[in-house]
């Protein structure tokens, strides 16, 4: 009679074994939903972002090859030499010369933007710029610095344009980035 009562149910042991069970897959099945997620979230970002950094290589190479006078205030405006940006954190002021193009809906226009005071800020979620010339252009952690290209020879007519984004991301301590180059001719 004594061997009955110790069938019935299951002893404190194996029910706190199973919740253990449970949670571990619980926990383990939380974290890698998670994680997807946060890859997801990273992957639209850096999307968006290389989106925003090739409109404005394209924007430069319009200017370059139709618009004189936009080209002509990006040339005006060079940088003796790329100026290392630490990414330890996104910087809350662009650089002196960093400016973006942007686009005149009136005329069709290109327009050289100079990132100074309210028109650049820190980016959110991702780095932007508004294309589009209105009262205050804005640009989100996004900027393009110029810088003319020197030969052995001397002179180039060469110009290398740094397009450089920074954010903050989400689920992630370091900031993240996008950048390139663009080399362009004189044509």
């Amino acid at each position: 009679m004594l061997g009955r009562a110790y069938r019935r149910g299951d002893t404190i042991i194996e029910v706190m074994l199973a919740f253990a069970i449970f949670a571990l897959i619980a926990v383990s099945t939380t974290y890698l939903m998670n994680r997807s997620l946060s890859i997801g979230q990273r992957s639209l970002e850096i999307t968006l972002v290389r989106q925003q950094v090739d409109a404005q290589a394209e924007l430069l190479r319009y200017a370059r090859d139709n618009q004189t006078a936009a080209w002509d205030a990006i040339r005006a405006n060079l940088t003796s030499a790329d100026t290392a940006v630490a990414y330890d954190t996104c910087p809350t002021a662009a650089p002196a010369s960093a400016f973006t193009l942007a686009i005149d809906p009136s005329t069709g226009d290109i327009q050289r933007v100079p990132l100074t005071g309210a028109a650049f800020e820190a980016a959110g979620y991702h780095s932007r710029s508004d294309i589009t010339v209105g009262s205050t252009p804005q640009s989100s952690g996004l900027w393009v610095t110029a810088v003319q290209v020197t030969g052995t020879s001397g002179a180039t007519n060469a110009y290398d344009m740094y397009i450089r984004a920074c954010w903050d991301s989400v689920g992630s301590s370091v900031p993240q980035t996008v950048s390139t180059i663009v080399r362009l001719y004189e044509t």
